[in-house]
């Protein structure tokens, strides 16, 4: 059984009260007495006291429910900035909220937070993520025994070959043995007939042989001169069939030539071939609601530029960036002397730069991996980037095509080309299908997770189209090539190359607002990207040359 917790309150001035009730704001367990004292004062009037025996003796307080700040570990958070939905202390407030149009008491934003949309939101999106870990988990142990059906069935593939091959080296063997008896036969009449031509000439001049003996012993002059005159004719045409029976007997012999690479180094391969998981998760569209009162309204002001101080040194043509996980910015330099991606720790400082064996031109990040890809157009070919050792990874893949602007999904590549078509690649480089879009070259290409939609940067044109090309909407009142990128509320940010300027479109591909100007300190703006908390948006600047950090007011 487990043991009784005694009353807080009491426990300071060493009194042993049985605790009753315990206050989740306080974070405190109290006894009879000390709740209802709690209770009477107008401050705490509002606190929600629970009874101990509804959820057990043992108080667990939820790390995400602590109260302290982060930053000032000692205050508690007791504000809410709708303008950066988050929550922060009083001494948050003037390093980082001092311009923020609503920051609330919490009290006031957490009111009826129970009942809000805020509440069944992030409810159904924990449920959905763990219904989708089970569905993922159920997966996994389907994979495994999976590869344990693999195991017995190419067990007996590989068994069934043995016998194939045995059967295959016996028919070789009986095929050999067959052709061995064909030439024995043959070379053995052959043999045959010119001992039988060897003995008929043997006994004609045996017989010769004999008639002269007989003659030289019983015959007369006459009968032995005109014997050896017959002779003379008969042992000439004998020499002469003697001389072709010689030139056409061949000492023949039959040998076997064992094939020398008959050694067979395997009789198949075992591969491991792997495909995206049939597993997917889909964000659940209603993220918007808001449990304050007063609804969050996009940030619509930058503050003045502040410009990144870049490695001396090198001649910089800088065409796309991007943000990691860590806080890294990496850029891509589309210079044939120095073709480079730069890496920034913090968004700062150099780190290091990766040489590539062709231009950079435009890098995306693949989610939830340390990988990137970079496209080289001069040499129609893409690179992996290791993100987490900032390296190389693999080498580097050749298409068919001079790609440019790119972007990733967890399992897909997007890619545009010189004629205006998406194409798509998996994770690894493997071709997979082509998107028609337009009829010019595609410079930039964002993927919307929210709407598995892609936007799309061709020079003085915008489109939003469909993974299977269908068009969305198109703005095509902008003029150049430049870079697109969005922020959390899905607004979309176009760079206005030769006007100077940031604009900013709605959701819908409505225009909003121009947000950044040439007055602002931006000239010839290139690629555009958020930072990792969407405070700060970062633009290639002054022709390719320059980074340029703006902080949201």
């Amino acid at each position: 059984m487990a043991s009784q917790a005694f009353c807080d309150p009491c426990s300071e001035e060493d009194k042993s009260s049985f605790a009753t009730r315990y206050c989740t704001d306080c974070e405190e367990q109290l006894c009879q007495d000390c709740t209802e004292s709690h209770l009477r004062f107008k401050a705490f009037k509002s606190h929600h006291v629970i009874n101990l025996s509804a959820i057990g003796s043992t108080i667990h307080v939820p790390e995400s429910a602590k109260k302290n700040c982060n930053i000032h570990v000692d205050i508690l958070l007791d504000y809410y900035c709708t303008d950066h939905e988050s929550v922060c202390c009083r001494a948050c407030i003037p390093d980082c909220h001092r311009t923020c149009e609503k920051v609330l008491p919490l009290d006031q934003a957490a009111k009826d937070v129970k009942k809000s949309s805020l509440f069944v939101d992030i409810f159904k999106d924990i449920t959905h993520i763990v219904e989708t870990l089970d569905h993922l988990l159920a997966n996994r142990e389907q994979n495994l025994q999976l590869l344990e059906q693999n195991k017995i069935t190419i067990t007996e593939q590989i068994r069934m070959l043995k016998i194939r091959l045995i059967k295959h080296i016996d028919d070789l063997e009986c095929d050999l043995v067959a052709k061995f008896v064909t030439m024995q036969e043959k070379n053995e009449a052959e043999i045959q007939k010119q001992k039988n031509d060897i003995l008929k000439l043997s006994t004609t001049l045996c017989d010769s042989k004999n008639e002269l003996e007989f003659l030289k012993n019983h015959g007369s002059n006459n009968q032995l001169f005109l014997a050896l005159r017959e002779n003379v004719s008969e042992i000439q045409k004998a020499e002469s069939k003697l001389d072709y029976i010689i030139s056409s007997t061949k000492q023949v012999e039959i040998k076997f030539y064992e094939r020398k690479n008959l050694n067979m180094g395997s009789i198949g391969s075992v591969l491991d071939r792997s495909r995206s998981c049939s597993v997917q998760y889909r964000p659940l569209r209603n993220k918007n609601a808001q449990a304050q009162p007063y609804a969050a309204k996009p940030l619509i002001e930058f503050k003045s530029g502040v410009k990144l101080n870049l490695k001396s040194g090198e001649n910089y043509y800088l065409t796309d960036l991007v943000v990691t996980r860590d806080n890294k910015l990496l850029l891509c330099n589309y210079n044939p002397s120095y073709p480079k991606v730069y890496i920034y720790s913090e968004c700062k400082y150099f780190e290091k730069e990766i040489t590539f064996p062709s231009d950079p031109f435009g890098i995306a990040l693949i989610p939830h991996s340390s990988k990137a890809i970079v496209t080289m157009p001069l040499s129609k070919s893409i690179q992996f980037v290791d993100t987490a050792s900032m390296t190389i990874a693999g080498n580097q893949v050749h298409v068919w095509f001079a790609f440019n602007g790119v972007a990733a999904t967890e399992d897909k590549i997007f890619c545009g080309d010189e004629q205006g078509s998406i194409h798509v690649l998996d994770t690894n480089g493997l071709y997979q299908s082509k998107i028609p879009c337009c009829r010019s070259p595609i410079y930039f290409i964002v993927y919307n997770t929210l709407n598995n939609q892609l936007l799309v940067r061709s020079r003085g044109d915008l489109r939003c189209v469909k993974l299977d090309g269908t068009p969305v909407y198109r703005y095509n009142k902008i003029s150049g090539v430049a870079g697109i990128t969005m922020d959390k509320h899905e607004n979309v940010y176009l760079a206005g190359y030769n006007t100077h300027s940031i604009l900013r479109l709605s959701p819908d591909g409505k225009f909003h607002d121009t947000v950044l100007r040439k007055d602002d300190g931006v000239s010839y703006p290139y690629g555009v990207t958020f930072s990792r908390d969407f405070c700060k948006l970062v633009v290639l600047n002054n022709s390719h040359k320059s980074v340029v950090f703006y902080r949201f007011k």
